[in-house]
């Protein structure tokens, strides 16, 4: 079996308006360069210092993913930029930064609108066979919600610093949880690799098998099977948990889709087929 060229292939095709990519960019490296200069500078002395680190880690993964990985893919360069953008926006916001907090909106702001007009366009294609159509871009956009929407859990449980962290220890300890430290650490890096999995499309089956487990788990450890069914009840029902599930598993059945690493992985390289059925070929 051998690598797929991507010439003529609907997401060799995708791309955004230059202006709006220029200013994502301009707008994350004027958020980095400021928040440098501000920690160097001691400005942010008072908060902890591994947070801000971390929100300047990530906002610098974030910038470097937005210029190199567009090269290989303009999908992929938007997914994992976003997630970085995301995690380093989610920090700013848990410590009070106002100027991340303020100029992080912006450039979500724009990343929506490069997402929209990235989708406009490929359905504006007249050539069935060089756009993703309608029924693709509704699953991306419910693919990356899910996945992303663990942004804000794993984030503070890892990278947010002393102040979330022990908020969440406190929670595990009040739900009987052993070893709340290491279960709280644990559970964010299983949320970190949903939102990788299935956020960014990266071996998408297993990864939705593993991330519906992950909430089987965290719905029985937080006793919400025994709280009824409405969400909004008190302490939580399991409306919320068993409706992410469903979705989860839904994406076992076609994997991703092209707006993904998944497919990228797929069109440049030689793979084995059992890796291949993880994925699902992205045009089946």
């Amino acid at each position: 079996m051998t690598g797929v060229s991507v010439e003529n292939e609907p997401t060799a095709s995708i791309e955004p308006p230059r202006t709006l990519r220029f200013a994502a960019l301009l707008v994350m490296a004027a958020c980095l360069a400021a928040m440098v200069a501000s920690y160097v500078s001691g400005a942010y002395a008072s908060l902890p210092q591994s947070a801000v680190a971390f929100m300047i880690l990530w906002l610098l993964l974030g910038v470097v993913a937005f210029c190199l990985l567009p090269r290989l893919s303009f999908a992929v360069g938007f997914l994992v930029s976003l997630l970085c953008l995301l995690v380093s926006w989610r920090i700013a916001a848990l410590q009070g930064i106002d100027l991340a907090i303020y100029g992080l909106l912006v450039a979500f702001l724009i990343y929506l609108a490069m997402f929209g007009l990235v989708a406009w366009r490929d359905l504006k294609q007249e050539d069935p066979a060089l756009k993703l159509g309608r029924m693709a871009w509704h699953l991306t956009l419910i693919r990356i919600y899910i996945g992303f929407d663990l942004v804000p859990h794993f984030t503070e449980k890892l990278f947010a610093g002393p102040g979330p962290r022990d908020e969440d220890i406190k929670a595990f300890i009040g739900l009987g949880v052993p070893a709340p430290e290491f279960f709280v650490t644990l559970a964010g890096f299983c949320e970190l690799g949903v939102a990788i999995g299935i956020g960014l499309g990266l071996l998408t089956r297993l990864a939705a098998v593993c991330s519906a487990a992950y909430f089987m788990i965290a719905t029985i450890l937080g006793h919400h099977f025994f709280l009824g069914f409405i969400w909004a009840s008190p302490g939580g029902g399991w409306e919320y948990p068993v409706l992410m599930m469903v979705l989860l598993i839904s994406f076992v059945i076609g994997g991703a889709g092209q707006f993904s690493v998944d497919d990228l992985i797929l069109r440049r390289l030689t793979l084995p087929g059992w890796v291949r059925r993880l994925m699902v070929p992205a045009r089946d």
